[in-house]
């Protein structure tokens, strides 16, 4: 008999007074909630890449560890139920969930030997960036690589309605980046930015973007007529800006964004910027135009009909509105007197978004009782509606430092976050990985409203693992009903 199931009625009484619990919180009313954490790493430096949820539900995680990158997929309860090393260097960079819910890993590699499909001699250069569809159980049979001689890495990519694959990322090479028919064929300078456009199973075109100074694509999206839109930070000031509407560099850093035809003609692209320097990290059609989410030092970032129009100190965040021909039609600060970095960005609706940030204020906006002690840096997520007032906020963190990579969203409304910690405190650690290790490590936790059908689905699943239903959380040596009771008890307090 597993433990923590008995024959005895145990599970009845159980079931019966999870009922009335329920019937009690319900009449209370909820907030959003933490239910568990999984710490994971060794004794070196290692982090959360990116997150994404299958369309079975199952989360996938992309980890840089010190030796290897590193794909898991875990239960929405935070079982670890595989795990695949690329055994080889290089980096993941994201995990990106398409509009059919199939999942593709982005990054890039330094080996020859990288295992995910690619022959010894496949790469061209000192590092090259690939792209490949996750199937249902890893490794995968084939992976895309772009390349030349220098080195190549994949930063964002995006799938439009009509199956194009774009890959887009900061390149050092000179050649075997752009095909003859690219709008810009020739490697500027310090690094440029790149996209390219695959279907069939080949690649279309591809195509540099920079100027002469730094350049990197950091953000894209599709939108509904298969238009690509990219964004990324500039330090050229001869980006080239062609019918944007703005032309002329800001200050140290700019932002910009640019849309590009299915075909690969450049429509558009503008600089965005202020007096300091912006750093862009997600961009996404939410059904009528761009969400651009960054943060930026500047004192002056054009904030038209923004909620918050003003600097509050340090780095803040932003968020904009775009309009599909490159008009800015609102932009806000958001932030308090210290740092806050952008992180990943959802839209979980039309007029619907949701942030995920790292901050370092001692006092900032939250509206939901925050979870953890908190410490030096602190996981921020924060919900936004389509003229960016903010209508939430939520402060996550340990008492060491916590830095957001990436969040998730299933179907059910269950929120999934992973990031680099340092703190070794994070509650309702639950599981095989449940302590922290050393230096940094890679964590994950989910979050989400729910009432018995959430622990009678962790008790069924863990049954089914042949696991206890909960943790000897009483400490009386057993694991009963009583512990069952006081994790439902923990979990909706």
């Amino acid at each position: 008999m597993t433990p923590g199931w008995r024959e005895d009625g145990t599970a009845g009484r159980f079931l019966f007074a999870a009922l009335l619990l329920t019937l009690i919180c319900l009449a209370a009313g909820a907030q959003p909630s933490h239910r568990w954490t999984l710490y994971g790493g060794g004794d070196g430096a290692d982090g959360a890449a990116g997150l994404a949820v299958s369309a079975s539900g199952t989360l996938v995680v992309a980890v840089s560890r010190e030796a290897e990158a590193e794909v898991l997929s875990l239960s929405p309860y935070g079982r670890i139920l595989s795990a695949s090393p690329s055994g080889s260097g290089g980096g993941f960079s994201a995990v990106v969930a398409d509009a059919g819910a199939r999942l593709w890993l982005v990054g890039w590699t330094d080996s020859p030997a990288f295992p995910y499909g690619l022959a010894g001699d496949s790469l061209p250069g000192g590092g090259d960036a690939f792209f490949l569809l996750l199937p249902p159980v890893l490794p995968p049979t084939s992976v895309t690589v772009l390349g030349g001689e220098g080195r190549d890495e994949a930063t964002c990519f995006a799938v439009s309605p009509q199956e194009t694959q774009y890959l887009c990322g900061r390149t050092t090479s000179f050649s075997g980046i752009a095909t003859p028919n690219a709008v810009f064929t020739q490697y500027r300078g310090a690094g440029d930015g790149f996209v390219a456009a695959y279907g069939n199973g080949s690649r279309r075109w591809s195509s540099y973007l920079g100027g002469g100074a730094g350049d990197e694509i950091r953000a894209a999206c599709t939108g509904p007529d298969g238009s690509l839109y990219v964004s990324g930070n500039t330090s050229s000031d001869d980006f080239p800006c062609e019918g944007g509407a703005d032309t002329c560099k800001n200050g140290g850093v700019d932002a910009f964004l640019a849309r590009f035809s299915g075909e690969g003609q450049l429509l558009w692209s503008t600089f965005f910027g202020g007096d300091g320097d912006e750093s862009v990290e997600r961009l996404a059609w939410d059904g009528d135009g761009l969400i651009l989410l960054g943060d930026t030092n500047s004192s002056d970032l054009p904030t038209p009909g923004g909620y918050d129009p003003g600097h509050n100190g340090g780095r803040d965040l932003f968020v904009a509105r775009w309009s599909p021909a490159g008009r800015l039609l609102w932009c806000s600060y958001f932030g308090g007197p210290g740092d806050e970095t952008a992180a990943d960005l959802l839209v979980e609706a039309p007029g619907v978004l949701r942030a995920l940030a790292t901050t370092n204020s001692t006092t900032l906006p939250s509206w939901i009782e925050p979870i953890g002690p908190g410490g030096m840096e602190d996981l921020l997520l924060c919900l936004f509606n389509e003229t960016g007032v903010p209508l939430e906020g939520q402060r996550l963190g340990g008492s060491g430092s916590d830095r957001a990579r990436a969040v998730g969203r299933d179907p059910r409304g269950r929120f999934f976050i992973a990031f680099d910690t340092q703190s070794t405190d994070w509650p309702r650690a639950y599981g095989g990985n449940h302590h922290f290790t050393a230096g940094w490590d890679y964590a994950v936790v989910g979050l989400w409203e729910g009432w018995a059908p959430d622990l009678f689905e962790l008790g069924l699943y863990w049954r089914s693992q042949g696991m206890p239903l909960a943790p000897d959380l009483s400490g009386d040596g057993a694991v009963d009903e009583w512990d069952a009771l006081e994790l439902w008890r923990r979990w909706h307090k």
